[in-house]
């Protein structure tokens, strides 16, 4: 028989489905007859079938090898590498069979199932991008700094990260940075702190530096956990400052077994902790504390005086206390204390036991102050208490006294005042005039939150500080229009080179008129007047136009409040302007305090951000305008009154 006999019972075997006689009838047509392409390709279709993929794709490279101008070689390649989800070679040669084709029909055939195979392509693709770990290929030193990034916000992710897949925890756990901050809260305290510790253990680098306990913690497992982390190689090391925090109400008894029995790294810098009311005596108190700094193995730099031989040195740079009382921790020395916060105060504030912590406290650059109850009782044979260091001064409560007779800070850059009654604006006026005791500071942030104050006294202390940039005042019931306006260098609060024939000082809501004079605080660039009652558009709009540069200012168009109270915006053109940094930082900015606009060789600094929520007079019709010229928060108090201020 020749081989075209064998071919032809091959055809009929492969149609019957008998593929295994198919594939022995063409091999012995191949054995008489092996050089046409027909064979191979027959044969490979058999192989196909009987799910061979890799002997039927030699096959039909062998027909191609044979006649490589045929497309026949080609299409069965293809198919091939299209069923075992190859796509790309597919492509490949279904386009060089598409190449070398002439029958439209067949090209038209060949081109559909080209674009079946474009169609499976783009499924596995998707289908393998959802099961692919993409960011397993990234190098370890960018997937640290991935998770650095993610763990910076909020240091509990870590354990999220940890937990994920064996890749990640690996990368986690080769990276101690990430574990330098822990925060214990309700769920597993106890093993997560065991966690913490024993994956950063093995690494040169120091692991857990800061701790914090939060109040969600069970008070049997706060002893528990400063021992584990005491006795961690990172507390061991004393290379790196320590941190501690305790949110949750921590006992007398707890502490001082904490010093004694359990023992402080002695590297620790920072403490924080809400003392849960100490009742104990000033004696006890100090004691613990005097426990605490010799634990601490750190002499002092500071000397003491000679007349208090009795208080204890402290080498923390950072203390917090909530709810404990000046008189049991008045007689403790921090000679390197940096920052110091005392909140929720229990008792009576007393200007003496006040004295003694600051003056203990030279290095002192932030001091926060925050007591609810009323009554100070101050001793006036206290002499006040210099700290040239301070820079951030933060008081809150009904003080009664004013704080700046025991306080002289002349490098304060940021005060600010929280629920302080009226007089505090002549407390300013009188610790920061040319009269007062003490210069008025470089002061670069003021910020009064629920305090009563009156617009005339505030202004001439604002006169005093012209370096300040950043000015709030919130949740403030007066008649701020007023002082928006003299920051404006308008209204009756100013001082004018001479008035102009008919000006007065205005309607009783401090509508500005007369002629422009002294601009207050020229370098002040950030506003925030939220919650203010009585504010109105007026005053801001001049406020934003009289610190807009001068071509600035002749685009925005009539900008004078009319007789009948309405507002004038114009058409909103030209740009906000901007000062350069050399030009806000001249020293002409940082003068006497006093700068006209009409004689000033310095251009002042334009309002680059203004926040106005909850202020129910601002007229809607000046936002667009206000929007053009800086950025701006206008919020309003609910959803109803936002869509009654809009008019919708």
């Amino acid at each position: 028989m020749t081989y075209r006999s064998w071919f032809d019972q091959g055809v009929v075997a492969f149609r019957e489905g008998r593929f295994e006689d198919a594939l022995a009838v063409f091999d012995k047509a191949i054995e008489l007859g092996g050089t046409l392409p027909v064979l191979y390709d027959s044969r490979s279709a058999v192989l196909e079938k009987l799910g061979r993929y890799g002997d039927a794709l030699k096959d039909a490279k062998k027909a191609i090898d044979i006649s490589p101008q045929s497309p026949q070689g080609y299409t069965r390649s293809a198919k091939l590498f299209a069923k075992i989800n190859r796509h790309d070679p597919a492509l490949k040669m279904i386009d060089m069979a598409i190449a070398r084709m002439t029958d439209p029909l067949r090209i038209q055939e060949a081109s559909l199932f080209r674009a079946d195979i474009l169609a499976s392509q783009a499924a596995e693709r998707a289908r393998v991008s959802k099961r692919a770990c993409h960011i397993g290929k990234l190098p370890v030193e960018i997937l640290w700094q991935i998770m650095a990034h993610a763990v910076h916000g909020s240091p509990s992710l870590v354990f999220a990260l940890h937990n994920v897949c064996q890749h990640w925890r690996k990368a986690v756990c080769d990276l101690p940075t990430l574990w330098r901050t822990l925060i214990l809260g309700q769920y597993r305290p106890m093993k997560k702190l065991a966690i913490a510790v024993e994956r950063t253990s093995k690494h040169p680098v120091p692991g857990v530096t800061d701790l914090t306990i939060t109040n969600t913690v069970p008070p049997s497992n706060i002893l528990q956990a400063l021992g584990d982390w005491c006795s961690s190689p990172a507390a061991k090391s004393n290379t790196m400052p320590l941190s501690v925090s305790i949110h949750t109400p921590f006992s007398f008894k707890d502490f001082t077994h904490w010093i004694n029995d359990i023992g402080v790294p002695m590297s620790l810098r920072s403490l924080a902790i809400q003392t849960g009311m100490w009742g104990e005596a000033p004696p006890a108190v100090e004691k613990a504390f005097g426990a605490l700094w010799k634990a601490l193995h750190q002499p002092s730099s500071v000397n003491v005086p000679e007349s208090q031989p009795q208080l204890v040195e402290c080498p923390l740079e950072s203390l917090a206390l909530s709810r404990v009382s000046l008189l049991a921790v008045h007689r403790v020395h921090f000679p390197r204390l940096l920052t110091l916060r005392l909140l929720n105060v229990c008792g009576q504030l007393d200007s003496e036991f006040l004295s003694d912590i600051l003056s203990s406290c030279p290095c002192l650059e932030h001091f926060e102050l925050e007591y609810s109850e009323p009554g100070f009782r101050q001793h006036l044979d206290v002499p006040p208490c210099n700290l040239p260091s301070l820079r951030t001064l933060r008081l809150t409560g009904p003080f009664a006294v004013n704080p700046f007779d025991i306080i002289i800070a002349p490098h304060l850059e940021i005060l600010t005042l929280k629920w302080v009654p009226r007089g505090v604006c002549r407390w300013l006026w009188s610790a920061w005039s040319s009269d007062g005791s003490s210069p008025s500071p470089p002061l670069v942030e003021l910020r009064l939150g629920m305090c009563g104050f009156k617009p005339d006294v505030l202004a001439q202390a604002l006169e005093c500080v012209p370096t300040l940039r950043l000015l709030q005042i919130s949740g403030s019931g007066e008649n701020i229009n007023l002082l928006v306006h003299a920051l404006a260098g308008l209204g009756p609060l100013v001082s004018r080179p001479s008035l102009a024939p008919g000006a007065g000082a205005g309607d009783n809501d401090g509508g500005a008129v007369g002629e422009r004079g002294v601009l207050l605080c020229p370098r002040l660039e950030h506003v925030d007047f939220s919650w203010c009652d009585q504010l109105k558009g007026v005053p801001i709009r001049d406020l934003v136009k009289s610190r807009l540069p001068a071509e600035a200012e002749t685009g925005v168009g009539a900008g004078t409040p009319s007789n009948s109270g309405t507002l004038a915006v114009g058409d909103g053109s030209g740009g906000g302007g901007a000062v350069s940094v050399n030009d806000v930082n001249k020293p002409e900015m940082i003068g006497a305090g006093r700068s006209s606009l009409s004689s000033s060789s310095s251009a002042p600094v334009p309002i680059r951000t203004l926040i106005i929520d909850c202020c129910p007079k601002v007229e809607p019709e000046l936002l667009p305008w206000l929007r053009t010229k800086l950025v701006l928060s206008c919020v309003y108090e609910s959803k109803a009154g936002s869509k009654r201020r809009r008019g919708l």
